[in-house]
C-alpha cells in the first residue's frame, strides 16, 4: 500500500489555507475566491498514473477543511487513483491504523510519502516505512522510497 500526504506533497499549499469556494479551472486546477491558481506539483500526475498501476494508494491528510481536501481531488482529477482516503484532523499514525484496517495491509507492507518530519518519525514508530518529501513529489523521491521499501521487505524476510 503506497501512502501519500496530500499539502506540499502532491500540490503546494496547505488546503486550510485556501479562501473558499473553490472553482475547478477546467484543466486539472482550481481557483479559490481570491483567484489564486491551484495545481498539482510538475509530474505528480504521471507519477500517479503509474504507481496506481502497479500498486494499491491510499491518502492519509490531516487538514480541519475535508470537504475542500475533496474538492481539490476532483477538480485535479486525482480522487480515482485512491480508493482509500483518511482526510480528517487527526494523527498520521491514525490515519496509517485505519488504512491498515480497511486494507488488510501490514505496517510493514505501507510505503508512505509525507513533507513533515514528525509524521514521518510519527509512522516509522508504528512500523511504516516512511519517506520525507522536501519540495513536492518527484520522481527522484519516489525512486528512493520504491528501493528503500523494497530493501525494508527483502531485510525482514531474512530475519
Amino acid at each position: 500500500l503506497v501512502v501519500f500526504d496530500l499539502d506540499f506533497t502532491l500540490w503546494p499549499f496547505h488546503v486550510d489555507k485556501l479562501k473558499p469556494p473553490l472553482k475547478p479551472t477546467g484543466d486539472g486546477g482550481a481557483l479559490d475566491t481570491e483567484m489564486s491558481s491551484i495545481y498539482l506539483y510538475p509530474g505528480v500526475m504521471d507519477i500517479l498514473q503509474f504507481m496506481s498501476q502497479h500498486f494499491l494508494l491510499a491518502i492519509a491528510s490531516r487538514v480541519e477543511d475535508i470537504a475542500a481536501a475533496y474538492q481539490l481531488l476532483h477538480f485535479c482529477h486525482i480522487s480515482s487513483y485512491f480508493p482509500l482516503k483518511e482526510i480528517h484532523p487527526t494523527s498520521k499514525s491514525t490515519h496509517l491504523r485505519r488504512l491498515q484496517a480497511r486494507s488488510g495491509f501490514d505496517m510493514s507492507e505501507m510505503l508512505f510519502f509525507d513533507d513533515d518530519k514528525r509524521n514521518i518519525r510519527d509512522s516509522t514508530n508504528i512500523g511504516v516505512q516512511a519517506i520525507q518529501v522536501t519540495s513536492g513529489l518527484s520522481w527522484n523521491i519516489v525512486t528512493e522510497g520504491l528501493f528503500l521499501f523494497s530493501h525494508s521487505i527483502i531485510t525482514n524476510s531474512i530475519h
